[in-house]
């Protein structure tokens, strides 16, 4: 079994080169199709919502994985403090994609009685995080870091939680853009 820091080391890292690239593909479309000031500003808004939105994709993973770790060494002295003090930051990220992902009016009036932030439906990104939350509260004394199923739900979850980023940021799209964009500029 893959040692669970360096798995999450190696996805921060991943999910840091992504949001690299992608300020360099949104850079040099920018650059390249960009002939007015308004245009400019569009791209540059967008830019920093994809670069913020990674950021607090790398920052969800790596809390998922530290959580993972947690759930896969023999228990600490100290299991209880770590283990909620995770489960607090990874409802902190909750709240701060709120920031970025919003809920969605699909018509139905769900949560018309909240706050605005609150009503209608979480994008299945956030939910994937609200069930990691949910699952940890849930469980949290019924943990057996022996057998790793603990470790190996969140992992599922993480996965899920990766491909959601992905898609939200539409990599493949970005990324046939860098390709074409460096392939234009080589002839």
């Amino acid at each position: 079994m893959a040692d669970p820091s360096a798995v999450a080391a190696g996805n921060a890292d991943i999910i840091s080169w992504f949001a690299l690239a992608l300020s360099a593909i949104s850079f040099f479309v920018s650059v390249m199709f960009s002939t007015t000031r308004q245009d400019l500003q569009k791209q540059d808004l967008l830019l920093r919502y994809d670069e913020n939105v990674a950021n607090w994709g790398a920052e969800a993973i790596s809390e998922i994985a530290k959580l993972e770790t947690i759930l896969s060494i023999p228990r600490p002295d100290d299991f209880e403090t770590i283990y909620k003090a995770s489960l607090l930051r990874i409802s902190a990220l909750v709240d701060q994609g709120r920031m970025f992902i919003p809920n969605e009016d699909t018509g139905d009036g769900h949560g018309l009685e909240k706050h605005p932030v609150y009503q209608g439906h979480r994008q299945k990104v956030l939910d994937i995080l609200v069930d990691i939350y949910d699952w940890g509260m849930a469980h949290e004394g019924q943990m057996n870091n022996g057998d790793y199923t603990g470790a190996k739900h969140l992992f599922a979850l993480r996965r899920l939680f990766v491909a959601e980023i992905v898609d939200l940021l539409d990599t493949k799209s970005r990324r046939q853009t860098f390709n074409t964009i460096v392939k234009d500029m080589k002839n």
